[in-house]
C-alpha cells in the first residue's frame, strides 16, 4: 500500500493505492467486498472515496492438465542436464487469461533472471541459450508424444 506524503500529518493525503494478489478468486470477491463496504461509511462531512481496480488477471489454476505438461517440461529438462522447478505465481502473467479457460499452461519459460519487476531487475545471460533449446526440445517432445503440433 501506497500513499502521498505530507509534512503534515494531519491531512489526509489527496490518493492511495494498494496491490493485492489472492490465490484464490473467492478470497479476491471477499476483499473487494469489504473494501466497498468500508468505503461506503463516509467519516467525514464532505469526504468520499472512490475505488478501482486498474488491472486484474484471472489466477493461474494449479489442475492435472498443468501438472502433466509441468511433468513432460521437466522430463525433458533432465534430458539436457537442465533442471526446472515448479512455482505458482498465481496472477502475474498473461498466461493465467489461458489456464483460467482451460488450456494446459506453463508459465515462466523465459531466462533465468531475479528481482522480476524492481529496478534491480535481471537476467542470467547464459540461461537465454539453455531455455531456447529446452523449449525447442519440449515441442517437440510434445508433438511426438500427443501428435498435436504447437
Amino acid at each position: 500500500m501506497e500513499g502521498a506524503q505530507s509534512k503534515h500529518p494531519e491531512r489526509i493525503p489527496d490518493r492511495t493505492a494498494a496491490w493485492k494478489k489472492s490465490k484464490k478468486e473467492e478470497h479476491k470477491e471477499i476483499l473487494l467486498n469489504k473494501i466497498q463496504e468500508e468505503l461506503s461509511r463516509s467519516s467525514q462531512p464532505g469526504c468520499h472515496s472512490e475505488f478501482k481496480i486498474l488491472n486484474s488477471r484471472p489466477i493461474m489454476p494449479l489442475n492435472e492438465a498443468n501438472k502433466i505438461l509441468f511433468i513432460m517440461m521437466q522430463q525433458t529438462a533432465q534430458r539436457i542436464g537442465q533442471e526446472i522447478n515448479s512455482e505458482h505465481r498465481r496472477g502475474t502473467s498473461d498466461a493465467n487469461f489461458f489456464g483460467s479457460a482451460g488450456v494446459p499452461t506453463l508459465d515462466g519459460l523465459g531466462p533465468i533472471s531475479r528481482n522480476d519487476h524492481t529496478a534491480d531487475e535481471f537476467i542470467k545471460i547464459s540461461s537465454l541459450k539453455e531455455r531456447s533449446a529446452l523449449l525447442a526440445l519440449f515441442i517437440l517432445e510434445y508433438n511426438r508424444k500427443t501428435g498435436i503440433t504447437i
